[in-house]
């Protein structure tokens, strides 16, 4: 509260001034939007982590958290948050269909309900190129490696294909070793990485 006063000739005035103040909210999630890479459809995009804080002394009660649209989520978050605390919430992207798709993540507790936006595209199943397509080993002595040859793996689709990895089948499957690669768990679209074969008969 407060006055505001007024001086001249004839007196002096005054005003009446109150007002209010309020605490800052004390939860808070952030971010409070997330956007995912294309994903292909039918497949499950990298997580991505949200964060529910409670800034204040006092525990957050009654918290529950849900997901809409084409995503998926886990999370650490009970029903109670303490003081000075925060917990993760973890969510995948997981197209169903091809193109631009949108969900809405809810956290609500006794305080009050936030949400935060949540974005990706579906995108055509990855496929992959590979070159060459055959490999050719001269002839070796028995329990002598030949000389490395390498194939190029390439990503020719719109979206990132994630746990990449190799297998040798066959008949002879067991004369063939892989000791080396630049390909990592996930490739990106358009990326491409080499793996090196060895012959040892």
């Amino acid at each position: 509260a407060g006055t505001l006063l007024f001086t001249d000739g004839a007196g002096t005035p005054t005003v009446a001034l109150a007002g209010t103040g309020a605490a800052p909210e004390p939860d808070t999630l952030n971010p409070g939007a997330l956007s995912f890479p294309a994903t292909a459809v039918d497949s499950l995009s990298a997580p991505q982590t949200i964060l529910l804080t409670n800034t204040g002394d006092a525990t957050l009660t009654s918290i529950n958290v849900t997901v809409s649209g084409a995503f998926q989520m886990s999370n650490t978050c009970e029903a109670q948050l303490i003081g000075h605390a925060a917990c993760a919430i973890s969510v995948l992207f997981a197209p169903t269909q091809l193109g631009a798709q949108s969900g809405t993540l809810t956290v609500s507790d006794a305080q009050r309900t936030q949400t935060a936006t949540l974005n990706g595209t579906g995108a055509a199943t990855p496929t992959l190129s590979v070159s060459p397509t055959s490999l050719t080993f001269s002839t070796q002595p028995v329990g002598v490696p030949g000389a490395p040859q390498m194939v190029t793996v390439t990503n020719t689709s719109s979206a990132a294909i994630v746990n990449v990895g190799f297998q040798i089948t066959g008949a002879a499957a067991g004369n063939y070793s892989l000791p080396w690669t630049t390909c990592g768990a996930t490739l990106l679209s358009g990326a491409s990485c080499a793996v090196q074969i060895v012959f040892t008969p």
